[in-house]
């Protein structure tokens, strides 16, 4: 809703460059953050000195912006490096999981250290007084905005999981880990040596479809219309830029894999760890796992 008049600072900066202000961003929201009155001060000054530069002051507003962003985010970040497992174990059942997020813990977590924006200490609704740092996040904690963040560092944080719980894999002392273990613990190591060279596997086939999909893209982008005549000439050449498109995303997805996928070096571990795992085995299971692996722990 417009306000119906200026506000006395408004006022003042526009007596200050001698024109009226038409002041276009408006808001049903009660502002929640305390002015930064220097950074005010600065723009009322450079609208009457005609410096610095409109770019510059585009930059500055720019990075006031980002700066308020990642100080909100602090709390949350903060919360978050909370749900990430610390100790990683061979005995572990299952690979390292994060902890679920929750909107009482990080309540909670918030309350106990504080937000990093300059909040106003309250404001007044037509009910209570409310506390505006729990206001705003717990909004935010409802919108689209926090599911998209929560869906990125989810996965930023479990690919950062599996990489180390791979080199945990890679770097252990098997033999020593094995001396008076039971025969499931060992099965249920080497199962889980097997599972990260069954993901070596897919990754290599789904590269290796990628580039057969980024082959096909490529010679259709580059020759879109190819030996073919007619009225279907036109829509060949309009859906190029689909086909650019998708070649782009196949590029980001297929880097994306690489990165995931153990190095040659940890696939050489891998397979070694396997092969100790095998040999301390009972018999009749190393015999067992070998025939099914082709002899050679793969």
């Amino acid at each position: 809703m417009q306000s119906q008049g200026l506000s006395a600072h408004q006022e003042a900066i526009s007596s200050l460059i001698g024109k009226k202000i038409g002041w276009g961003v408006t808001s049903k929201r009660k502002s929640v953050i305390t002015k930064d009155r220097a950074l005010l001060k600065m723009f009322a000054e450079a609208a009457v000195r005609d410096v610095p530069a409109p770019h510059v002051l585009n930059n500055i507003l720019r990075r006031h912006f980002v700066d308020l962003t990642e100080k909100f985010l602090v709390p949350l970040n903060r919360y978050f490096s909370t749900l990430i497992p610390v100790n990683m174990s061979l005995s572990g059942k299952q690979q390292p999981q994060l902890k679920p997020f929750s909107t009482d813990s990080f309540m909670k977590s918030l309350k106990e250290h504080g937000p990093q924006l300059p909040f106003k200490s309250a404001f007044s609704t037509r009910a209570s007084a409310t506390d505006v740092t729990k206001e705003l996040y717990s909004h935010f904690l409802k919108c689209g905005n926090f599911a998209t963040w929560l869906r990125l560092r989810t996965q930023e944080a479990q690919r950062e999981l599996h990489k180390k719980y791979v080199q945990m894999l890679c770097d252990s002392d098997m033999r020593e880990w094995m001396r008076g273990r039971h025969e499931v613990e060992l099965v249920d190591l080497l199962l889980k040596v097997k599972h990260e060279l069954v993901i070596y596997r897919y990754h290599i086939k789904s590269l290796d479809g990628y580039a057969r999909y980024l082959t096909l893209l490529t010679f259709t982008i580059s020759n879109p219309l190819g030996q073919r005549q007619g009225s279907d000439t036109a829509d060949l050449s309009s859906s190029s830029t689909t086909f650019l498109s998708a070649a782009m995303s196949a590029s980001s997805s297929t880097s994306t894999l690489a990165e995931d996928r153990p190095t040659t070096k940890q696939l050489e571990l891998l397979h070694a760890q396997a092969d100790v795992i095998i040999m301390g085995l009972p018999k009749d299971l190393r015999e067992s796992f070998s025939l099914g692996n082709g002899g050679n722990g793969a």
